[in-house]
């Protein structure tokens, strides 16, 4: 006996059924497993090299790393640390090499007495020297972020001094910073001022006429865009900020100077960069550049003349 009509429809709508729903699942599988980038809003983005996307999952899955959490895990841990019973471990011997001292992203002299600088490493922190440099110790290590970005000793007094945190310079292995820090004793301890998110810090200015204005040019994030880029003004000594030049959520403020007899004329240079972890980096464009004010920040005007094709360089 053949089947009828409606018993060979039913098998093949069950055939369907059961073909669409195993090619859905297959495709589910796959996106899966492939790695995929993800936004400051968690979203998913392009695929990436798996070694980038493994390297992103594990440190900062949403763009930017935490900084407010590093710093509470670092000082649970520094807690940990100083609770816990000494091991008995045997003897260690160093075993070097000692000649390499990294990246150096700034000196500065103290300008009432040359015999003291500082020195920033742009992996290894802030170091200082008493004996015009043949001698040095680290004054950063208490705030555990390494990666520095700058250092500036207020003219008027030396005592004081501003670091921002997280390497400006372009690279694969840079790594993010945690704000500005401030010290009032030359050092000795240091102080969180704000600016966060800012990732990484190119330069700190103070004006020389008005040592409570302080000058900030943030580059922003490495790998994703953000708002907190370009550069920001303090004008209670970085108790307080405000961004007085802002391109775009991809151009960032790489350098600052400000003209010591006329503080209200500044030249500050502009990089439009960020590093997409899925296709690569974007290391210039067309908001790249150097600009001027001559009224303290309030207008800005593009310089050309001469300089080379911002689309095809990066400044700073």
């Amino acid at each position: 006996m053949y089947p009828s009509h409606k018993s060979i429809l039913r098998y093949i709508t069950l055939f369907v059924v059961l073909a669409a729903a195993g090619i859905w699942l297959f495709n589910e599988s796959e996106q899966a497993a492939a790695p995929v980038a993800f936004s400051e809003k968690g979203e998913p983005g392009p695929d990436m090299r798996p070694s980038e996307w493994e390297w992103l999952r594990r440190t900062s899955p949403y763009g930017n790393a935490d900084a407010e959490a590093f710093q509470k895990e670092f000082q649970r841990a520094r807690q940990m640390r100083a609770t816990a019973k000494p091991m008995a471990v045997q003897a260690v011997e160093f075993a070097g090499p000692s000649n390499i001292g990294g990246r150096i992203v700034d000196i500065e002299f103290n300008p009432q007495d040359p015999t003291i600088v500082y020195a920033a490493a742009a992996t290894g922190g802030v170091f200082k020297s008493t004996d015009t440099g043949n001698t040095w110790f680290p004054i950063f290590d208490e705030v555990a972020i390494l990666t520095i970005g700058d250092i500036c000793v207020d003219p008027a007094n030396p005592d004081i001094i501003y670091v921002g945190t997280g390497e400006a310079n372009g690279g694969h292995n840079n790594m993010p910073g945690g704000g500005l820090y401030k010290s009032t004793d030359a050092g000795a301890t240091w102080q969180l001022m704000g600016l966060e998110n800012t990732v990484s810090i190119g330069r700190v200015r103070v004006n020389p006429l008005n040592t409570q204005e302080v000058f900030v040019a943030a580059q922003g994030s490495y790998f994703a865009p953000n708002p907190d880029r370009g550069l920001y003004r303090s004008t209670d000594g970085g108790a307080t900020w405000d961004n007085i030049f802002f391109i775009s959520d991809s151009t960032g403020a790489t350098d600052l100077i400000i003209d010591p007899a006329n503080p209200q004329r500044m030249i500050v240079a502009m990089w439009e960069r960020v590093r997409y972890p899925e296709f690569g980096t974007h290391l210039y464009g067309e908001t790249s550049g150097l600009y001027r004010t001559t009224d303290g920040g309030a207008n800005w005007t593009e310089l050309s003349g001469g300089l080379p094709n911002p689309d095809a360089t990066n400044v700073g």
